[in-house]
């Protein structure tokens, strides 16, 4: 039988933030029912404070289509700041999980990836492609497979105070990682929150548990704004997405309206969770950067690359079914990218996820 603490700590955050919710809510119950019966007095009237709602400043093109979209602010009024959606359940001080993902063939169907809010698609050694994934409205009881981290990790979670998960690094990036992210450990530290997947071969079967490895975490992002929400900008037709940021890892994705995003393709095939759900993405960015060297190789000799994400530099934001061409801009690593139309213009996001392809110059992507 378990004890009540083995049943506490197979707990996730959110349903031990539940729970003390609740045991605090019948606390206060307890109190006003032995005011009121006690004294003989009329109740006292209680007064209930609502937090003002969030607002996410959003910048909309003058030139629309008539296709537009319209988000309904949840009970508290918020909305999730890496989506613009409702804030149903959590709350925006929820922390943001960060996790490093293996995308190469052997390590899909990865768990818990379509659930992820933000995700970055980056071209790593030897041609294949890894995941920075970013999660808060909604986490997954199970993450991975999870693997380590690379040079341009720390750049692009600077601006998100998250927590980071992964499998380890080189020296000098987890250093990194450290001065930008709250490192919730990895097994070289002995951390609890990991497993070894019994039906995944080596190195493909690490899984972190969420749950464990956030545990007594607190964050205070709710005043964030990183993505700009709004209406439907005009473009050119782009019902197909092609995207090869190499040789070896190409990616196609299907405007689906009925799902109301882009389904996405390796090759031919689906690309699907563990869950058996197909990875579906409201939006899609390509950012177009230069790949830097870092002078690292790894076991086989390919380079270890990095790339240059501050500046400026050429972008196409799908959604909608629709590709705005434009640029990228960024001025402190402490910014999020902002993102502009050929006019100059913002280009705003549907609410929803996003998914962010580091292209390397020289390298292909269209749409049609």
């Amino acid at each position: 039988m378990q004890t009540i603490r083995e049943t506490l700590s197979s707990l996730t955050v959110r349903q031990r933030w539940w729970l003390g919710g609740g045991v605090a809510a019948l606390l206060v119950l307890i109190v006003v029912l032995v005011a009121v019966t006690g004294s003989g007095d009329a109740p006292v009237e209680t007064t209930t404070t609502t937090v003002p709602p969030q607002t996410t400043s959003s910048t909309t093109s003058t030139s629309t289509t008539s296709t537009s979209t319209t988000t309904t602010a949840g009970p508290t009024g918020d909305l999730w700041p890496l989506t613009g959606l409702p804030v149903a359940d959590g709350t925006l001080a929820d922390p943001i999980l960060a996790v490093k993902i293996d995308n190469s063939t052997r390590s899909r169907p990865q768990e818990g990836l379509d659930l992820a809010d933000l995700v970055f698609d980056i071209p790593v050694e030897g041609g294949i492609s890894r995941l920075l994934t970013l999660y808060q409205s909604q986490v997954p009881s199970e993450i991975g497979p999870v693997r380590s981290v690379r040079e341009v990790d720390p750049k692009l979670l600077s601006p998100f105070g998250a927590f980071i998960a992964y499998s380890g690094g080189d020296s000098g990036v987890v250093a990194a990682i450290r001065q930008v992210a709250i490192d919730v450990g990895h097994p070289a530290l002995g951390a609890a929150a990991y497993r070894r997947a019994a039906d995944r071969d080596a190195p493909y079967d690490l899984m972190l548990d969420p749950g464990a490895a956030l545990v007594g975490a607190q964050a205070d992002v709710g005043t964030a704004s990183w993505l700009s929400f709004g209406e439907a900008p005009s473009g050119d037709p782009a019902g197909t997405i092609e995207i090869a940021s190499s040789n070896r890892h190409q990616v196609t994705y299907g405007y689906s309206a009925t799902d109301g995003g882009y389904l996405r393709f390796h090759g031919s095939q689906p690309h699907l969770a563990a869950s058996g759900e197909q990875i579906i993405a409201t939006n899609v960015i390509v950012l177009v950067v230069e790949e830097l060297e870092t002078g690292r190789t790894d076991s086989s000799g390919s380079p270890v690359p990095d790339y240059d994400v501050l500046g400026t530099g050429e972008a196409v934001v799908f959604r909608d079914a629709v590709a705005v061409t434009g640029r990228w801009e960024r001025g402190r690593l402490t910014d999020f990218f902002r993102f502009f139309d050929e006019s100059g213009n913002q280009i705003s996001l549907a609410p929803g996820t996003t998914w962010i392809h580091l292209v390397p110059e020289g390298r292909t992507f269209g749409w049609r």
